[in-house]
């Protein structure tokens, strides 16, 4: 069943798939890059719940298949750290882990030979997702015979070093987890076999199981058939006949910052703008660029990012002076190593009109920290003033007197207050009062 987000997504893709003659494949993959990865809300108008549903479940397969890649990174990787040894019914105490063959042979009574290997899993990432995994073995030595050599997955912990047939447990399961038939003449030196034991190495990577490798043996038991087939160990002087695991993965690659909104308000001739993170890894500074008309780009303001968070975090920036009408805002996000990413498809647009009222007060700097500045435009006359501060819910959090000095334009106030944002209020001798939004970060 698909979740929320993908069934909005899918929503919109039908939209824009409705709206338009033909579909532009390389807009829609730039448009919900950030959408998939980072779960940033839709601003499109989804079309209604009437689209049909024979249209919606193949774009979502289109749409799945098209854009897992974005987020999901695959990755081969051999694997060659292992312990091998074969056992000898013939020679029941000696122990062959330094032996440069691993060997399978059935032949009764009692000169079976049967090998085990054990791969290290520990250069696979946790988060890997597993979708390929086999054992590769080279062929060295062989008797013109075919046979089928069955991996069974074993219950109890060995060591190549000392296992040997008395020794060795035989506690591996009744049901063969693969099995491969050398077939002769085929097959022959330095042609190699190959076992899918994929299921078995999701289990042991993911903990499910423990870790103890295959017993290797030919499908056939105390068999008359003088069958045998050798494959190169790890200590094989050839390193291509060494025994390999081969495995496919795919890890998810989020982007260093999930972002969850990014929009922004016209408030008295100022701009506000805003956005929020879900996390951030490695983040080390927000970038915002501002454009008159959408397509010349000029940096004017930078934040620091908070490197590493897993909850949600708010940033908040006020372009005191925008032009008047449209105004373009966009973001670009730099990791810890320089690595710059550019939120240019989310892209803003904040319709304002600056105000040309001389008598309003303003805030400097803003956003502030622990202190703040009330600049007036007019001058005011002489005599102590309330300065009151009121949080986002209209809740008076500060009250300060302040003694106004003849021609003084500005006043400071020391801040105590918490990151936000407020409203500060001061009488004025030219209107009932003056109000002024700020940041406290």
């Amino acid at each position: 069943m698909k979740s929320s987000r993908e069934n909005r997504l899918v929503d919109s893709i039908v939209g824009l798939f409705i709206r338009s003659k033909r579909a532009n494949v390389l807009a829609l993959r730039t448009q919900y890059k950030d959408d998939l990865c980072h779960d940033i809300s839709n601003p499109y108008e989804l079309p209604s719940a009437t689209t049909n549903i024979q249209v919606r479940e193949l774009l979502f397969i289109l749409f799945a298949a098209f854009f897992t890649n974005l987020c999901y990174t695959q990755t081969t990787i051999n694997i060659y750290d292992v312990e091998d040894a074969y056992i000898d019914q013939t020679v029941p105490n000696g122990n062959f882990g330094s032996a440069v063959e691993i060997r399978s042979k059935p032949f009764a009574p009692s000169w079976s030979e049967r090998f085990l290997l054990k791969f290290d899993l520990s250069s696979i990432p946790v988060n890997a997702s597993i979708i390929s995994a086999n054992v590769v073995l080279t062929v060295t030595s062989f008797m013109s015979t075919s046979s089928t050599i069955r991996a069974y997955r074993i219950n109890d912990s060995w060591s190549e070093s000392s296992v040997t047939w008395s020794n060795f447990s035989n506690d591996y399961e009744g049901t063969h987890s693969a099995q491969k038939t050398c077939a002769w003449p085929n097959q022959n030196l330095g042609s190699t076999r190959s076992w899918n034991l994929l299921s078995d190495v999701q289990e042991m990577h993911s903990g499910i199981i423990d870790n103890n490798g295959w017993l290797f043996r030919d499908k056939n038991l105390n068999s008359s058939t003088q069958a045998y087939w050798n494959f190169g160990s790890s200590e094989n002087v050839t390193a291509s006949n060494r025994p390999v695991l081969q495995v496919t993965y795919t890890t998810f690659d989020p982007l260093p910052v999930e972002l969850i909104q990014f929009d922004g308000i016209c408030i008295e001739g100022q701009n506000l703008l805003s956005w929020q993170t879900a996390s951030e890894h490695n983040s080390a500074t927000f970038e915002i660029e501002y454009s008159k008309d959408g397509n010349t780009w000029s940096s004017i303001h930078s934040v620091e990012a908070s490197g590493f968070s897993t909850h949600e975090l708010t940033y908040n920036y006020i372009h005191t002076h925008p032009s008047n009408g449209d105004n373009y805002y966009r973001l670009n996000q730099y990791d810890i190593d320089g690595t710059e990413y550019s939120y240019e498809h989310l892209t803003i647009n904040i319709h304002c009109k600056p105000s040309d009222d001389e008598s309003k007060m303003t805030v400097y700097p803003n956003p502030s920290s622990n202190f703040f500045n009330l600049v007036f435009n007019q001058i005011e006359s002489e005599g102590v003033r309330e300065i009151k501060v009121l949080n986002a819910m209209g809740q008076i959090v500060l009250r300060q007197y302040h003694m106004l000095l003849e021609g003084e334009k500005s006043l400071r106030i020391l801040s105590p207050l918490g990151p936000g944002i407020y409203f500060a209020e001061i009488d004025s001798d030219f209107e009932a009062k003056k109000q002024a939004k700020f940041i406290i970060e």
